[in-house]
């Protein structure tokens, strides 16, 4: 690996997150190193809010399938103790049950097809996954690109693409944390605010789509006639 990385003429890393940990292990190799993140669909991009914010109710949205560092136990918990928040969790594998035993209320769809996880994002006003050790995490920028208020780990997936309190929340894999970020939104926070950084969420989206970021990754590469 580190032959291939002292040969290359660039380093093409998926997300900010990784770039900053390759600098770190390996700084010389810093200033040949860029960000190529995957594109979202152009197609699933809203033009705008689908519908205006209502923080008496608040629905909220996790997808993924349960693995333990998907941390889905942690949303469920973070949330129980909410009166206006309705959550939804898609997705299905070991450990359900235990799940479904954290909250009763918790609506749980099994898995669902790619459209109707769209769909259920663009009803929704916030998509949280704290999940842990992920490369990128497309289902973050299809929740941006749907109106979300989206949230995952902070040094983790997309995060140097969502910015704190800008365009969505990066998050500690903590029920106690992920409890204060949504307490803020719901209380602390009036619905202007809340709809400027769902459109702030849109707008980063319209710049990560599979043909920009492809253009992009071509232009780094004629740049240097690789």
């Amino acid at each position: 690996m580190l032959k291939a990385l002292n040969n290359a003429n660039k380093i093409f890393c998926r997300s900010y997150v990784l770039k900053d940990k390759l600098a770190n292990l390996y700084p010389k190799y810093k200033e040949k190193t860029f960000v190529v993140p995957s594109g979202v669909d152009e197609k699933i991009i809203l033009t705008d809010l689908p519908h205006n914010i209502n923080t008496e109710k608040l629905k909220i949205l996790t997808c993924a399938n349960f693995k333990k560092r998907k941390n889905i136990d942690k949303v469920i918990l973070a949330l129980k103790y909410f009166d206006n928040v309705e959550l939804t969790v898609v997705g299905d594998g070991k450990g359900i049950n235990k799940l479904k035993k954290l909250d009763k209320r918790t609506i749980f769809t099994g898995r669902l097809e790619h459209e109707k996880v769209i769909e259920l994002m663009r009803q929704s006003d916030i998509f949280i996954l704290p999940s842990v050790n992920e490369t990128f995490g497309m289902v973050y920028l299809e929740a941006m690109a749907s109106g979300c208020i989206t949230m995952c780990c902070e040094n983790e997936a997309i995060d140097g693409i969502i910015r704190f309190g800008e365009n969505g929340f990066t998050v500690k894999p903590d029920e106690d944390y992920i409890s204060d970020i949504v307490y803020r939104i719901a209380l602390d926070m009036d619905e202007n605010s809340l709809n400027h950084i769902r459109k702030n969420a849109l707008d980063t989206a319209k710049k990560y789509t599979k043909k920009s970021c492809a253009e992009n990754y071509i232009n780094m590469l004629v740049d240097k006639n690789i």
